[in-house]
């Protein structure tokens, strides 16, 4: 009797391009640069806001929540598919890196890999990318395969997600992840990111 091959908790990326932002960078790098300056995070190594991004009023923004709360619901109803009611809430936050110094140079990437548990997904959102880490494999963000104990023997641990302005990465919020150091001494603009976790509670 033959046993057919099964895939056991798979681990599932989503990539977006939401190009259709691209005719409002300019007001949501303004709307970032004031949260960033009115409400800091005081327990970030970098240029970190508080969680209240997603409450921001500008046109740009409203729509890129809109737009990922709609696919982030979509993926946790159909693909995730929950065995109760839920209610989902978003946390966004904002992360600007200026120069490769902001990087803990610790294997490259941000110290220490770190995932956002007890969330349900993980979302980063390239809003602007130094032009030497467009579609690279540095300045992005890198993932920690939880099989890695397992199949490090045979493959390398990390995957990566090459950056590029207004590419929206979607991945469970147990896996490990960090922004990866750019490999380039200087660069020309801000790295600018938003983070946001998708939680849901029982209805």
């Amino acid at each position: 009797m033959e046993l057919g091959r099964n895939e056991l908790f798979v681990t599932p990326l989503w990539i977006y391009q939401l190009d259709e932002l691209a005719g409002h960078v300019e007001g949501m790098t303004n709307e970032v640069e004031r949260v960033l300056e009115e409400s800091p995070s005081e327990h970030s190594p970098f240029e970190q806001s508080r969680a209240v991004l997603q409450q921001s009023d500008e046109p740009g923004w409203q729509l890129f929540f809109s737009r990922l709360s709609s696919i982030m619901q979509d993926i946790v109803a159909n693909e995730l598919r929950p065995r109760f009611d839920f209610k989902a809430t978003m946390s966004s936050w904002a992360i600007r890196m200026k120069s490769p110094e902001d990087y803990a140079a610790t294997d490259g990437v941000l110290t220490p890999l770190h995932s956002h548990l007890p969330s349900v997904l993980t979302s980063v959102f390239y809003l602007q990318v130094p032009k030497a880490c467009i579609d690279t494999d540095h300045g992005g963000t890198v993932l920690r395969d939880p099989q890695s104990a397992n199949t490090r023997a045979y493959r390398a641990p990390d995957v990566h997600i090459p950056p590029r302005p207004l590419r929206l990465a979607i991945f469970p919020a147990y896996i490990e992840h960090a922004p990866e150091r750019p490999k380039t001494p200087s660069l020309d603009v801000d790295r600018i990111v938003v983070s946001t976790d998708l939680r849901v509670v029982h209805d």
